[in-house]
């Protein structure tokens, strides 16, 4: 879990649940390194199932215990958003958990939503519907259309790594950012940073009005106990 962090607070408003593989040999493996694979052996649609299992567990856990977390957010594959039963699988697992569509944030790509946008729409109205919170991951570097996006029902953008790791030092970077925090406020739509890595960074993005971001500078993916941990340390008040 890699904490979204209020910009303007600093307190833990969520987290990205990210997978990552425990081989018995190898240690921990990153996604880059099997995600490739499973999509060739059509083993991603089960996979992300299981993310969502392991999390609505884990938000049970964190209910039991009376944490405070806000949303966790997990991200939806291509083949999960061709497969026309997705919302009733999706419901199957978090009504078995007892966990609320509020507690849940799904995170999709602009490609994912281009490449069949009519489909891409009728899914994203009915998790809407069911009161699941929708963002848009790595926005600007796929084939967004503005045509689209405002008929999107979606909650949340996040801004792409690539446009943070240079800032300020890249004024056109910056730019970027400006502009789409400006096209999202007015939208209505909340703006998360991802990739944050110094205080630089996040500075500017305090002078840009960006409402939340993750990244190493705050904390890199935790296991759930150590999440929890960091959770009741930076939002105890002081």
């Amino acid at each position: 879990y890699q904490p979204k962090v209020c910009v303007a607070s600093g307190k833990i408003l969520g987290a990205e649940a990210l997978i990552r593989w425990n081989h018995p040999d190898n240690g921990i493996i990153l996604p880059t390194q099997f995600i490739g694979l499973a999509e060739e052996a059509g083993l991603v649609g089960k996979m992300g199932l299981q993310v969502l299992d392991i999390v609505c567990r884990d938000i049970a856990q964190m209910k039991a215990a009376k944490e405070e977390f806000g949303r966790v957010a997990i991200n939806l594959s291509g083949a999960q958003f061709n497969d026309p039963f997705l919302l009733e699988e999706l419901q199957k697992v978090t009504e078995f958990w007892k966990v609320m569509p509020e507690s849940i944030e799904f995170e999709i790509t602009e490609s994912m939503v281009m490449n069949n946008h009519e489909q891409a729409i009728d899914h994203m109205d009915g998790l809407n519907a069911a009161g699941y919170t929708l963002s848009i991951d790595d926005f600007g570097t796929g084939y967004s259309s503005l045509a689209y996006l405002k008929r999107f029902p979606v909650n949340s953008l996040k801004i792409d790594r690539s446009f943070i790791q240079d800032m300020p030092k890249d004024a056109n970077d910056t730019a970027i950012v400006l502009a789409i925090v400006a096209m999202a406020k007015t939208l209505g739509l909340k703006v998360v940073a991802e990739g944050v890595e110094n205080v630089t960074q996040l500075e500017t993005l305090k002078s840009c009005q960006c409402d939340e971001y993750q990244g190493f500078y705050f904390s890199q993916a935790l296991p759930l106990e150590e999440f929890v941990a960091l959770l009741e340390g930076a939002n105890m008040p002081v």
